[in-house]
């Protein structure tokens, strides 16, 4: 939801709309739905990585990297020579990364990062070369 509410400020503000697909939406947690991640993290974090673990009841990496590649591909087939602004989550968003600069799932979620507020820049040329720019906010040069 909170990915949404941010692509209509933005689309509000530039005149643009905001198609919603649900292959964007953040992955399932199974067993630790709503469970405060501080309370599960030693037991958590790697069931996350792990390619096949559902979770008890959840999705596994797998099974989201194949619906959030299959949204990357069709969206750069669809738009190529176009802007397109992509709005998702921590979960979802390295691997929409990882798809078009050819990561295993596992590696992307594990290198890729973007906090809350910064914004990638990608540009897909028509040959397949992917060029990517991260924006973080001047307070935080020290990560360059």
């Amino acid at each position: 939801m909170r990915a949404i509410q941010t692509a209509e400020t933005i689309a509000d503000s530039i005149g643009a709309k905001v198609v919603p697909d649900e292959r964007l939406n953040e992955r399932s947690r199974g067993i630790y739905e709503g469970r405060v991640q501080s309370e599960v993290r030693s037991e958590f974090q790697p069931r996350f990585a792990a390619l096949d673990d559902d979770m008890n009841g959840g999705e596994s990496l797998r099974s989201i990297a194949e619906r959030v590649g299959a949204f990357t591909r069709e969206m750069v087939e669809k738009h190529m020579g176009h802007t397109v602004m992509v709005v998702g989550h921590s979960g979802v968003n390295p691997l929409v990364i990882g798809e078009l600069i050819d990561l295993e799932p596992e590696r992307a979620i594990a290198e890729v990062r973007q906090g809350n507020d910064e914004v990638y820049k990608l540009e897909v040329s028509s040959n397949g070369a992917v060029a990517i720019w991260k924006l973080i906010p001047e307070d935080r040069l020290e990560q360059l």
